[in-house]
């Protein structure tokens, strides 16, 4: 029980630990349950925004044999939004290997762009706000996949493996405008995925209206049934 705070990183926390030990006296297996609160997050390298008074609840295993940290339940509420954390970290190499997910039922468009961290996928996440407007975001999951060394030693603009990160987001009743040039399409279900190096958003049940300057009687309705955006290979 106590708290810490750490380069721009603060919480209260408590929790028990049981443990058990191998015949020949070593760390066999520990298990524990931490709950933090009032986590604050002030790291404007890392992400665009503070993040005030976020929650979590953990139930952690770490296993001897294995020297690796496993997250076996872990909830989170983070700005009023739930989430779950999942994964592990591998302590057995050198450098800790972290393989996490989190993921979120629904989310709030600041809130996903306040955990976007600010040096991954500069020109998607441009794109991104500058062109999805309005609508819901009913689903997003962030996945990392990367060892500490290989986050810490990526220079800046240099992408990330293309497996050591998945962003992806689900979106419903949005505008999108996928040419300056076009109106935009509105009403519209999208969901896309970034990756280390790659970009891809798809796009459903959706309308355009192409109007007439002079007469708004002509105007006309197209429906978009489906459209996809991909970029294979990004510099973030």
């Amino acid at each position: 029980k106590g708290r810490f705070d750490v380069d721009g990183v603060g919480a209260r926390f408590a929790g028990t630990a049981d443990f058990s030990l191998t015949p020949e006296g070593d760390i066999d297996v520990v298990t524990s349950r931490i709950n933090c609160q009032k986590i604050d997050i002030n790291v404007p390298s890392i992400l665009p925004a503070p993040i005030h008074n976020a929650r979590a609840d953990l139930n952690l295993i770490f296993l001897g044999a294995t020297n690796r940290l496993a997250i076996d339940t872990g909830r989170l509420l983070v700005q009023g939004e739930k989430a779950a954390l999942s994964g592990d970290i591998d302590f057995s190499d050198g450098l800790p290997k972290i393989s996490l997910a989190l993921n979120f039922d629904t989310l709030a468009r600041e809130t996903a762009y306040n955990l976007w961290p600010v040096k991954i996928g500069q020109l998607t996440r441009k794109w991104v706000t500058e062109n999805i407007l309005d609508g819901r975001i009913e689903g997003a999951t962030i996945v990392l996949n990367a060892g500490l060394g290989e986050l810490v030693s990526r220079k800046k603009g240099d992408p990330m493996r293309e497996d050591a990160l998945a962003l992806k987001m689900q979106f419903s009743d949005i505008s999108i405008r996928p040419l300056r040039h076009l109106p935009p399409i509105t009403g519209a279900r999208a969901d896309f995925i970034m990756r280390g190096t790659s970009f891809r958003a798809g796009l459903s049940d959706g309308q355009m209206i192409l109007s007439d300057p002079s007469n708004a009687e002509n105007d006309r309705r197209v429906e978009v049934t489906k459209g996809k955006l991909e970029v294979a290979n990004y510099r973030a």
